[in-house]
C-alpha cells in the first residue's frame, strides 16, 4: 500500500512514497542544516499612527535600544509592508549617520510580497478560463475559485497555484512523451512557444508559479542566496502588471540584499 504522509501515524517506507501531499514532499527533501535560532522579544504597542516619519524613527530607535541590550553589537533588523517600508527608507537616507544603512536592515515584509504576487499571478489568470478548470477539477467551488485572482485567502490561493503547476508540468511532460522526438526538452518547449501562442501563455504560466513556490518554500526553509535569486526572477511581474508601489520597494530591497 503507498503510504501517506497526512498520515503522521503510520511508517514512512522510503521505497513505496507514491501519494503524498505538497508539504510532505518538500519537507521530506529538506536538507539537514539548521539555521541558528533568532534571538527576538516582542515591542510594547504604539497609541499613535504608525504611518509617519516622527513614528517610524522613534520605533527605529526603541528597537536599536532593545536590540543592545538583548545582543549588543548586532545591526537592527526590522521588516515593514509596503508603505511603512518606504518611510523607513526614507529616513534611512535622510539620516544616514545615525539611521542609516549600515546602522539597520530594513526589509520588506515577506506576507506582504506574497499577498501582491498571488494577486500578479491572478493578473496573469484573469479571463483564461483558470477559475473555470479549478471548480471543474473539484479544487474549490466557483465561488471560491474566483477568489483566487483576488488573493483573498492567501494559504488556499497558494494551494491552487501549487495544483495548477503540478497540472501544468504533467500535461507538458505528457506531450512531450507522445511526440517521441530525441531533441531536449527544453528546445522542444521553445519551439512550440514559438509555433503556439497558447502554448507560450501556459509557460508563462508555469514557469512564473515555480518561481513563486522556489521564493516561498526558500522563506520557510531560510534560504537566503534562494530567496534573493527567485525575488530577482519574478520581480518582472510588478512591472508588468503595473504594481507600481511594489516594483519600486522590492527593487530597493533587492538592492539592500545584494550589496556586501
Amino acid at each position: 500500500m503507498p503510504q501517506d504522509f497526512d498520515n503522521p501515524n503510520e511508517e514512512v517506507n522510503g521505497n513505496d512514497r507514491k501519494h503524498v501531499s505538497w508539504a510532505a514532499y518538500h519537507a521530506n527533501h529538506q536538507s539537514e542544516h539548521r539555521s541558528p535560532t533568532a534571538i527576538s522579544t516582542l515591542l510594547p504597542l504604539f497609541p499613535d499612527d504608525s504611518k509617519s516619519v516622527a513614528m517610524i524613527k522613534h520605533s527605529m530607535d526603541v528597537v536599536q535600544k532593545a536590540v543592545n541590550i538583548i545582543n549588543q553589537g548586532q545591526t537592527p533588523v526590522i521588516a515593514c509592508d509596503q508603505p511603512l517600508y518606504k518611510i523607513a527608507k526614507d529616513i534611512q537616507w535622510a539620516w544616514p549617520e545615525t539611521h542609516g544603512e549600515d546602522s539597520f536592515v530594513v526589509m520588506l515584509g515577506g506576507l506582504h510580497i506574497k499577498m501582491t504576487l498571488l494577486k500578479c499571478l491572478g493578473d496573469l489568470l484573469d479571463g483564461s478560463g483558470w477559475t473555470s478548470a479549478i471548480s471543474q477539477a473539484a479544487v474549490a467551488n466557483p465561488g471560491t475559485a474566483d477568489s483566487f485572482l483576488k488573493a483573498s485567502h492567501v494559504k488556499k490561493t497558494a494551494r491552487a497555484h501549487q495544483v495548477t503547476a503540478c497540472a501544468l508540468y504533467k500535461l507538458r511532460q505528457d506531450a512531450y512523451n507522445e511526440i517521441g522526438t530525441d531533441i531536449a526538452i527544453e528546445v522542444w518547449t521553445e519551439e512550440r512557444s514559438i509555433n503556439s501562442a497558447q502554448f507560450k501563455f501556459w509557460e508563462l504560466i508555469l514557469n512564473t508559479e515555480l518561481t513563486f513556490l522556489t521564493w516561498d518554500g526558500a522563506i520557510h526553509e531560510g534560504n537566503f542566496p534562494l530567496y534573493v535569486k527567485a525575488l530577482s526572477t519574478v520581480q518582472w511581474v510588478f512591472h508588468a502588471l503595473d504594481h507600481f508601489h511594489y516594483a519600486r520597494a522590492v527593487a530597493v530591497h533587492l538592492r539592500d540584499m545584494l550589496t556586501p
